[in-house]
Formats: C-alpha cells, sequence, structure tokens
C-alpha cells in the first residue's frame, strides 16, 4: 500500500537529486485541471477523448515547467497507461501497412478489460511522443508529434521501477543535466494498491 507508494516517491526524488539528473518532480495530482480530467476518464476508461484529456492537462503542465527551466533536456513519465495515459492517435497505417494494425495485435495479444486494450481495439497507436512535443505538424490531415525534447518511461511494478532507479543510480551514465520527472503520487496509490 502507503510503503509502496512512499518508496517509489523516495527513489523518484533520490533520481531528481542526482548530479547528472538534476531533475525536478512535476507533481500532477495537484493541478484542478489534471484531477477533474483523471475523475472522467475513471468513470469511462475506454473514452479516447477523456484518456487525451488527461494527456492533454498534464501535456500543458509539462510545457509550463520546461518554460520555467529551460535547461531541462529530458522527460521521464512513470506509470504505465493507467497512471499516465499514452496519448492516443488515430492508426494512419495506409497501403501496405494497412494489414498491419494495432487493432489486429491487441485481438491477440493484449488483455481487452485494460486501458490500453480498450484503446487498441479502437484502432489507434499509442504514444508518449505526445508529452514531449511542443506543437503538432498536421501531416495528411492527421496531428505528428514530433519530440522537441527527449523522453522516456519508467513503469512496471513500483518494486521494479525502484530497482530500475537503483541501477541507473549506481551506474549513472547521463551526461547532461536538467531532467524533468513526471509523477502522479495520488495515482501512484493505484500501483501501490496491488492493482498491478
Amino acid at each position: 500500500g502507503t510503503d509502496r507508494a512512499t518508496t517509489l516517491a523516495q527513489k523518484l526524488q533520490a533520481l531528481a537529486d542526482q548530479p547528472s539528473v538534476a531533475g525536478v518532480i512535476l507533481r500532477v495530482e495537484e493541478n484542478y485541471g489534471v484531477q477533474t480530467a483523471y475523475t472522467a476518464w475513471d468513470q469511462d476508461p475506454g473514452s479516447l477523448t477523456k484518456a487525451n484529456a488527461v494527456a492533454s492537462a498534464i501535456r500543458s503542465l509539462i510545457w509550463q515547467e520546461f518554460a520555467r527551466y529551460p535547461q531541462m533536456e529530458f522527460l521521464v513519465l512513470v506509470g504505465d497507461d493507467r497512471v499516465m495515459p499514452y496519448y492516443r492517435g488515430k492508426d494512419g497505417a495506409e497501403g501496405e501497412l494497412s494489414t498491419i494494425r494495432e487493432y489486429d495485435y491487441a485481438q491477440n495479444h493484449i488483455a481487452p478489460n485494460t486501458t490500453i486494450g480498450l484503446a487498441l481495439r479502437q484502432d489507434v497507436t499509442l504514444s508518449d511522443d505526445f508529452y514531449a512535443s511542443r506543437q503538432a505538424l498536421q501531416v495528411r490531415g492527421q496531428a505528428l508529434y514530433l519530440p522537441d525534447k527527449a523522453s522516456g518511461r519508467l513503469i512496471e511494478t513500483p518494486e521494479e521501477i525502484n530497482q530500475t532507479i537503483d541501477r541507473f543510480l549506481q551506474n549513472s551514465t547521463l551526461n547532461r543535466s536538467g531532467t524533468l520527472i513526471l509523477s502522479n503520487n495520488t495515482i501512484a496509490g493505484r500501483l501501490a494498491g496491488g492493482q498491478y
């Protein structure tokens, strides 16, 4: 329960405090717009629009932080789709690629009752590029998000995330400073509460 969430929060702070990281933790759960978007999505986890509303509210906060800390070069998202939703974009595969769609993969490999399964069965792609992109490019009438910042995501159980952070802290190879670490402590309770 809360011990797992507390330990994860402490590990994230240790990561942010690492001199080669020089990170800032953005606690998205403190923002009313994010809270409201999460509440709506929780009521309808299959809704692409509501998942993207959460992502949009978080993205707005990210870019406010990047404006406050222009030296930041990296973005680290913490948690899987239930915690920090991937942006849901239309699967624009055409021609020969139209036979290889996310929907087909989901049918055979992703549980249908998960947020990812619900999304992929609606023929979308999932991406973190949305968070790391200042603005979208329009390509053939669709938004394309090309990252302006390097990004990554820490996923799996809180213990596995902690282990990943420990390995990094023991063998830190990052040569640049300035990392925005995105955290959601309220939702981290979901991870720690065994819903993982």
